[in-house]
């Protein structure tokens, strides 16, 4: 139906409400972009400029999370700025600074929303944690240090009542409303 060029990412595309939103990085800053999904027509571009680039492995990326989005807005995470929201119209709501990271291979969990909450799990070499975030504000809700945890990269799962985390070595399932440990198996 139709085709159009995009700067370089490894995020996937997410579609909602008739635009398809994607990260990329270009010329030194970070991007979250919006197409119409009808004809693939940019609807707006979003640029940060990183106050740091960390060295990460050759095949990936600045931009490798991809966005979560729900009624109120577009959630993105690049690893060399921190959490960012948008509106679906592409105005700055909020930011929530985070980093650096040490991950040899680079970070690529994507954030995702649910119940007005944002996670984010940030496994790294040390200082592995879970974020939740207040969708609305960006205030930290809580955050919960991850043990025994390198360099993973999964994406959390959300399901009931419990946040599930596949890491390096495990699998850890935490309460939504807390971040507190719930149980681990290891993998």
């Amino acid at each position: 139906l139709w085709k159009t060029a995009v700067p370089f990412g490894h995020s996937s595309p997410v579609l909602t409400r008739g635009r398809i939103f994607l990260t990329a990085a270009e010329n030194g800053a970070l991007v979250t972009l919006a197409y119409e999904a009808a004809n693939g027509k940019l609807a707006w571009r979003r640029e940060v400029i990183p106050g740091r680039v960390q060295k990460i492995f050759r095949l990936n990326g600045q931009a490798s999370p991809t966005a979560a989005v729900d009624e109120q807005g577009v959630y993105v995470f690049f690893p060399d700025f921190g959490l960012l929201s948008y509106t679906h119209e592409g105005k700055e709501r909020w930011r929530h600074p985070l980093g650096p990271f040490d991950n040899s291979y680079g970070m690529s969990s994507s954030p995702v929303v649910s119940g007005g909450v944002v996670y984010l799990v940030c496994d790294q070499s040390k200082g592995s944690f879970l974020l939740a975030v207040d969708a609305k504000s960006g205030k930290q809700k809580w955050r919960t240090l991850r043990k025994e945890h390198l360099d993973g990269w999964g994406v959390p799962i959300i399901h009931q009542d419990q946040i599930i985390s596949v890491g390096a070595s495990r699998v850890d399932s935490y309460f939504r409303e807390t971040g507190e440990s719930n149980w681990w198996i290891p993998i």
